[in-house]
């Protein structure tokens, strides 16, 4: 069976693209957040397949050579200034709204930095915390693909709509009459959203998402009403994560062979739009209707509130954040489903690296997780906020035959290996290089 992304834009294969051609990704981080690993990994990916792939970033936690830190070039002087007075400017906003949130308004010297790199095309990711000047994107003297990791691009300073929102003001366009600050706060939102169509009205772009439901955004926003934005998922390495006996990784974790593993993990834990209250509530759920089964709840990430589920019933083992991959994939390979609560989010690379090492995941039905979870095939969508259904899938999951392991492994081979993403990338780096 295709994948769904082959399905969807055709089969491509290496072909006429000269190894020389020299991309250069453009990013904030190089290992951290979830753009930071997903952008890691295309790099990697597309230098496996033979391109001469680089990254520029504002902070480096790797040692790898094609990765050039911003901080490191002479002229990068006052951009942590710049960025500690955007983060004050956007609290005059009083914004209730949990998504990160970037002005980018003031100018920096990335551009000379991209100049001295010297790529023939340059590929943009995420590029808040005033990496990169809304009035400069459109100043870069090479090719542009931006591969959107968020919905900041065609929204105001928020990276992520409010879910609370019946119609987003990226839709409709930022007017006062759409504006839902408190009556103190100032809509900096609107002024950023007019700069951008002041500035990236026309831009050439070749625009990229990782999931169907970002592109869709982004093609019925009102800054880019009707544009094509192509999507190509993100990529992970099959070979590290992959299924294998939960015994070893148990016994790693101090878990016995008896009991249930269900898995949640975040960067943050504790972020809102991650939707810990909902599990924390589906858990009870669950504990009360099923008092005879032996329950282990196992969290990764960072957590400022442990307290957070000690309501649940049983008992709960916190790694804390984790450095190491293969740490990181013995947790999957401990657990006997994966939950992922997030009430808005694109294409989490938790999800993928669940599924990779075919451990099924529930999620809501929001975002671009219809594109990683088919629903009783391996794993559950449950209804938008909907504890009730939530606790449901976790149960579904925890009961389903062993073969829904066999096809969350499937899918991730179908999809999101390194040579299928790195192919329809060179496609479209091959397409603008040739102009077409």
């Amino acid at each position: 069976m295709e994948g769904l992304w082959q399905i969807c834009l055709g089969t491509y294969y290496f072909q006429g693209l000269d190894v020389k051609v020299k991309i250069l990704h453009v990013n904030y981080y190089d290992k951290w957040t979830g753009s930071g690993i997903a952008v890691n990994r295309l790099h990697t990916a597309l230098r496996r397949s033979g391109i001469d792939s680089h990254m520029l970033v504002m902070r480096k936690d790797s040692d790898d050579p094609t990765i050039h830190e911003a901080s490191r070039f002479p002229d990068y002087t006052t951009a942590f200034l710049t960025q500690r007075i955007a983060a004050q400017i956007l609290k005059l906003q009083h914004s209730v709204n949990p998504a990160p949130h970037s002005l980018n308004i003031f100018s920096n010297p990335v551009i000379q930095m991209i100049k001295r790199i010297n790529p023939d095309i340059v590929h943009l990711h995420w590029i808040g915390g005033e990496m990169l000047s809304i009035q400069q994107l459109p100043q870069i003297p090479y090719p542009l693909v931006w591969t959107l990791h968020d919905s900041w691009a065609f929204c105001g300073t928020e990276h992520h709509p409010d879910v609370r929102e019946h119609t987003p003001r990226f839709v409709e366009g930022y007017t006062r009459e759409n504006c839902s600050l408190p009556q103190k706060g100032l809509d900096i939102a609107r002024f950023v959203w007019k700069c951008k169509r002041k500035y990236w009205t026309g831009l050439n772009v070749a625009f990229t998402a990782p999931s169907r439901w970002l592109s869709g955004s982004f093609s019925r926003s009102k800054l880019f009403f009707g544009r094509e934005c192509v999507t190509i998922p993100n990529c992970i390495d099959l070979d590290v994560f992959s299924p294998v006996s939960s015994s070893e990784a148990r016994k790693k974790w101090g878990i016995p062979v008896n009991v249930r593993v269900i898995l949640f993990g975040a960067q943050s834990t504790d972020n809102p739009l991650k939707g810990v209250l909902f599990l924390r509530d589906a858990l009870v759920k669950l504990q009360e209707r099923n008092q005879g089964e032996k329950y282990i709840l196992l969290i990764f990430g960072k957590n400022s509130d442990d307290s957070l589920f000690q309501s649940c019933g049983f008992p709960c083992i916190q790694t804390g954040t984790i450095q190491k991959v293969e740490d990181m994939v013995s947790v999957y390979q401990a657990s006997d489903v994966f939950v992922c609560p997030s009430l808005i989010d694109n294409l989490p690379n938790t999800v993928m690296e669940a599924t990779a090492c075919g451990i099924p995941t529930v999620a809501f039905h929001v975002g671009g997780l219809p594109d990683l979870i088919h629903h009783r095939s391996h794993g559950y969508l449950a209804l938008p906020y909907d504890v009730q259904d939530l606790a449901d899938g976790i149960e579904w999951c925890l009961n389903a035959p062993a073969e829904i392991r066999l096809n969350a492994r499937e899918y991730a081979l179908q999809n999101f290996s390194e040579e299928i993403v790195a192919r329809l990338f060179t496609k479209l780096y091959e397409k603008i290089w040739r102009k077409e």
